[in-house]
């Protein structure tokens, strides 16, 4: 039986053989699935397909297909990421510590042709967050079969493509264009939107199977999805180290991985010291409507809103306070939602609160070699904010009140806390 590990496909696939040959039963299910080209793909069901992998054995839920599959099975990105797969394309090979092995890998021999341009055959409207699928001709005479599809990179407004193998059959192939634009994309019939380079029917590359071992000769233990995200996001230069201190890293990094955040360890409160807002006597809320924004920008707001409720950094509110949204030019021409607080600032007791020195921190590191940088992720959120003083951070939007758990930018005295 062969496998093929595809981090582009949403759900795990294998042909009737496969099924037949392992004697399973084939659940009926409501399932639909499309190719690479966005065409549907007829599919029996489900069913629990074992097998082995070297000397491991597993199982794994499939969706059944015809037998027109190149591979027994496709183990799709979710299956991928519940067994912690880890790809070292430098050392050449692949982990998946869910599991318990290590698949070598040999390098492949680059086989591809000269890339020719691929055009529109007709016009074609992609909406905004729209998703089609396309026919595009080759320019000249190229040998119909499997071709590397890329996008066009040249022009400051490029189509945006699904990247990956396509088949080219009488010069023509479907390929997948998509709309990552604030409005809709009109793209004229002879439009260059991709690029595409043969390539040579060969196996890609060659597996060897091992057991993943630790340093003391037993199996690593399996991370945790927190420690397989941390470890994806740390920039090591491995090949400058022998494989027991590549393995020294690996675990140090795990064992304190708890102190980094990821989707699955999301960003704390410190316990140590809580925001207060004290306010002058006799001062009285001051609520001010929604303020008028572009479309685009509303859209904006809106989703970063459902991200920090999402994230509990804000909570809905009916406080008698209520500061406007303004929407920030950033350094990159983007833009980032700020709460204008300068009617609750002018309230605000002042805190006089020193901030540190420079010239005191340089001169506390004097005769150190090493040094470590750390930055707090989302820094001032993770000081929550006193709960008899969160009414005072209300903000209004279109969709409604809402007030903050941690401390927000713009207080008057959120630096002198920090």
């Amino acid at each position: 039986m062969t496998a093929l590990l595809d981090t582009g496909a949403a759900v795990n696939v294998a042909n009737q053989h496969a099924v037949r040959a392992a004697g399973v039963e084939v659940t009926r299910g409501a399932l639909q699935l499309v190719d690479f080209a966005g065409r549907p793909v007829e599919n029996a069901g489900t069913a629990e397909l074992p097998f082995n992998i070297g000397e491991a054995q597993t199982a794994i839920r499939v969706t059944v297909c015809d037998d027109a599959m190149p591979h027994d099975v496709i183990i799709g990105l979710p299956q991928l990421h519940a067994w912690k797969t880890r790809w070292d394309l430098a050392q050449g090979h692949v982990e998946i510590p869910g599991i318990g092995i290590r698949v070598h890998l040999n390098q492949p021999r680059r086989r591809t042709g000269r890339a020719v341009q691929m055009r529109l055959m007709e016009d074609v409207i992609v909406r905004r967050d729209q998703v089609v699928a396309v026919q595009v001709r080759a320019d000249g005479a190229v040998t119909d079969g499997p071709v590397l599809v890329e996008r066009q990179r040249r022009g400051t407004k490029t189509a945006a493509i699904a990247e990956g193998f396509g088949q080219l059959k009488d010069g023509v192939a479907t390929i997948l264009i998509g709309n990552l634009f604030s409005r809709r994309c009109r793209y004229k019939k002879g439009r260059v939107v991709a690029l595409a380079k043969p390539v040579g029917e060969q196996q890609i590359c060659s597996m060897t199977v091992g057991a993943v071992m630790s340093e003391e000769g037993g199996a690593d233990a399996p991370m945790t999805q927190h420690q397989a995200a941390v470890m994806d996001a740390v920039h090591v230069e491995w090949e400058s180290f022998d494989q027991a201190t590549q393995r020294r890293i690996r675990r140090w990094i795990c064992t304190q991985a708890d102190r980094f955040t990821s989707d699955f360890n999301p960003v704390g409160r410190t316990e140590t010291e809580v925001h207060r807002i004290p306010v002058v006597p006799g001062a009285e809320p001051v609520a001010m409507p929604p303020r008028r924004l572009h479309p685009h920008l509303e859209d904006q707001v809106r989703d970063t809103v459902q991200q920090l409720l999402k994230v509990g950094t804000i909570r809905p509110s009916t406080s008698p306070w209520a500061a406007g949204v303004v929407m920030a030019r950033k350094a990159n021409g983007g833009f980032r939602m700020a709460i204008d607080y300068r009617r609750l600032n002018d309230v605000t007791i002042g805190d006089a609160y020193p901030m540190p020195r420079v010239d005191d921190a340089l001169a506390a590191m004097q005769g150190a070699s090493w040094f470590s940088a750390f930055d707090l992720t989302s820094g001032y959120w993770q000081v929550p904010v006193a709960e008899e003083d969160r009414a005072k951070t209300a903000f209004v939007t279109r969709d409604g009140l809402f007030e903050w758990n941690g401390m927000p930018f713009g207080l008057k005295c959120a630096p002198a806390t920090f």
